[in-house]
């Protein structure tokens, strides 16, 4: 069987690109190129999309380059975890692929080192094409209309975390403009979270987000772009690429949506 052989593995680069995309779901795709490791993965219920992608150098070594892209998806990628955890010193792998006409699709993704080897079994091959297309990503991650844009740091987000203790029973919340600044309004506090915003659309002063997305979003520093119908989360890491996307309340929660949907021009900002 046809073979991808990858000299070294960066161990906790590849754990914490796992970790993030296992905030949405255990099911994961990636899309492994000469020049980066991609994934989108979405809520079942397409409310809300993360899309990661890393240079390839930083968290694979190849014995050689590809001759195209190979897709790699696990069933549950916690998995991936607990066999790094067996590892210590240098990592290997390899994975064992097919091609078919949609491209190499991966078999079996097979870690080792000198003294261990763990075999990990890929998902079935008609669910190895679940990837979303540069079209979609484009369309889900277009914010070109937006009505507020504001910087947050990883410790707004752990803020944000810990403010919804307050409001345990509660599944939603809210975001508010006051006087020019930015508040989070639980049920049971109101607090004042970002003061400088830009404010392009003024007719919109509140919103309501499901606090289901909260573990979605990654402790790191972001750009973030509301809509009317949904945020954009924009990580300001130089490197590599972190952008989620998750639906408003009250509007349509479904990424099918026509505004969600609007296109924008320039797919170079896409990595797939």
């Amino acid at each position: 069987m046809p073979t991808l052989k990858i000299e070294k593995i960066v161990a906790d680069e590849f754990k914490s690109f796992i970790k993030k995309l296992l905030s949405i779901d255990k099911f994961i795709f990636m899309k492994i190129t000469n020049e980066s490791v991609t994934s989108a993965v979405f809520l079942p219920q397409r409310d809300s999309v993360k899309l990661l992608s890393i240079p390839l150098k930083d968290m694979f070594v190849l014995d050689k380059p590809l001759s195209e892209p190979v897709r790699v998806t696990f069933y549950n990628a916690n998995k991936i975890i607990d066999a790094l955890s067996y590892f210590t010193g240098d990592i290997k792998a390899k994975i064992q692929y097919t091609q078919s006409d949609e491209g190499l699709i991966a078999t079996d993704f097979i870690i080792f080192n000198d003294k261990l080897t763990i075999k990990l079994l890929c998902a079935d091959q008609e669910l190895a094409f679940m990837d979303m297309s540069k079209e979609d990503l484009a369309k889900v991650f277009n914010y070109k209309d937006y009505a507020w844009s504001f910087d947050i740091k990883a410790d707004h987000v752990s803020e944000m975390k810990d403010l919804h203790a307050l409001d345990k029973d509660r599944d939603k919340y809210k975001l508010r403009i006051k006087d020019d600044k930015l508040f989070v309004i639980g049920e049971n506090y109101e607090s004042l979270w970002v003061d400088a915003l830009e404010i392009v659309n003024a007719e919109i002063k509140e919103v309501t987000i499901y606090k289901k997305y909260l573990p979605i979003i990654d402790k790191e520093a972001y750009s973030v772009f509301l809509c009317s119908n949904k945020m954009i989360f924009k990580s300001k890491d130089k490197t590599n690429v972190n952008l989620i996307c998750i639906a408003l309340c009250q509007t349509s929660d479904d990424l099918e949506d026509e505004d969600i949907n609007k296109a924008v021009d320039d797919l170079d900002d896409i990595p797939f």
